[in-house]
């Protein structure tokens, strides 16, 4: 019996019509925060807290702040729940506050549409999901043993394109770039930093379960990477170039999944984390030039360096640390990544043409913001807010406990 089926036998309490109820004080009795598990759990919860304290730090909005609270309070809810009925519904109530505050507070008209686009990826590609949950229960109600379901890999791909949506892979991304242009900075902040994690995340624990290994879903994962990068060269919108960025980041994790080892659970941990703070952090200073130049286009960004130096010699070393300058996160994820590649020499040669992309992306954009003359005056910028984020993407070391 696998862990995920021994864990919803324990901390599950079964109720008349069949269905596992989420005890929080049975998992903490249970003792389930000292399983191995837990700690990939506290650090997701963590990166939620950091989310809530940019909510609160960077608004004063009273509206903003709930969404923050409610935000918070649901990620935590669904990275500890044991249940698929209320793993479905967290993850669903998790779009409410990403909605809101992209409606709320979105500049241009076109959000409407972005919303649209967002709200019907979500629709569509929870379906499949919600019918699974219908028939499991169905299955359920007539036995009270667990359901030793046999999935072929069409009903497995069917099921799970509800989190793959959210990761999201390529293929299923076109609402994530058509959202963050038109959401306003905090909403992308949070969108990128955590309701990104909640699809992986989630994945993790349907993907897991089932013990399922295939080349196909890793070439998927790594033709996606690198048609992420060069889409991203092509970008003009600032916005658009880090959101399609952080789509080959997810191709890389996605691949990472059908590779079942320690070294691929370790990459998939530490690159998450490392994106959730980097991209947190590239969205936050494209906000900040987007609010003292009124531009967000790629050839304006050519007069940061003769603007401010502070700037841009932050934006500098968030960029190296998105290219996997050693010892950041990331650095330890793509050698964890390519030490589980380098006894297959065709994965390994993708992942040398990946590399490759996603650090000349990194050094387009450096040299970009280099050359150029004064253009845009910078006065107070709250970077000070922010070193707390670029702190932990460089120090790997409270992480190594986990190793």
């Amino acid at each position: 019996m696998s862990y995920f089926k021994l864990s919803m036998t324990l901390l599950g309490s079964v109720g008349h019509d069949g269905c596992y109820f989420f005890n929080f004080f049975w998992v903490l009795i249970m003792g389930y925060f000292f399983l191995p598990e837990s700690i990939v759990n506290f650090f997701l919860c963590f990166l939620a807290l950091i989310s809530l304290m940019l909510v609160l730090l960077l608004t004063y909005d009273f509206f903003l702040m709930v969404m923050g609270y409610m935000l918070f309070f649901i990620s935590v809810f669904f990275f500890y729940c044991w249940s698929f009925f209320f793993l479905f519904i967290f993850f669903e109530l998790s779009i409410i506050p990403i909605f809101f505050m992209s409606l709320g507070y979105g500049v241009q008209v076109e959000k409407l549409s972005s919303l649209y686009f967002f709200g019907l990826y979500s629709f569509l590609m929870g379906l499949p999901f919600l019918l699974f949950l219908s028939f499991f229960f169905q299955e359920m109600s007539s036995s009270l043993v667990f359901l030793d379901l046999k999935m072929n890999s069409f009903l497995i791909f069917f099921i799970s394109v509800s989190f793959l949506m959210k990761i999201p892979i390529y293929f299923l991304h076109f609402w994530l770039p058509k959202l963050h242009v038109e959401a306003s900075t905090l909403a992308s902040m949070v969108l990128a930093g955590l309701l990104l994690k909640l699809g992986i995340f989630g994945f993790m624990r349907f993907l897991m379960s089932l013990n399922v290994g295939s080349v196909m879903p890793f070439t998927i994962g790594f033709i996606g990477s690198l048609f992420g990068s060069l889409l991203s060269l092509g970008q003009s919108d600032m916005k658009a170039q880090v959101a399609y960025m952080s789509i080959c980041h997810m191709g890389v994790i996605f691949s990472s999944f059908f590779f079942f080892s320690n070294f691929s659970k370790l990459s998939i941990i530490y690159n998450a984390l490392s994106h959730g703070f980097l991209s947190t952090l590239t969205f936050w200073l494209v906000g900040e030039f987007f609010h003292y130049s009124g531009t967000r286009l790629v050839y304006y960004l050519g007069s940061l360096f003769f603007s401010s130096l502070s700037f841009s010699y932050f934006l500098t070393v968030v960029l190296l640390l998105s290219g996997s300058l050693p010892p950041s996160l990331s650095y330890l994820s793509e050698y964890f990544f390519m030490f589980f590649l380098s006894y297959q020499i065709l994965f390994f040669v993708w992942f040398v043409f990946y590399f490759f992309f996603d650090f000349y992306m990194v050094i387009y954009m450096l040299m970009m913001s280099w050359s150029g003359k004064t253009l845009v005056k910078y006065y107070s910028l709250q970077l000070n807010l922010l070193f707390f984020l670029l702190e932990l993407s460089i120090n790997f070391f409270w992480l190594l406990f986990y190793m």
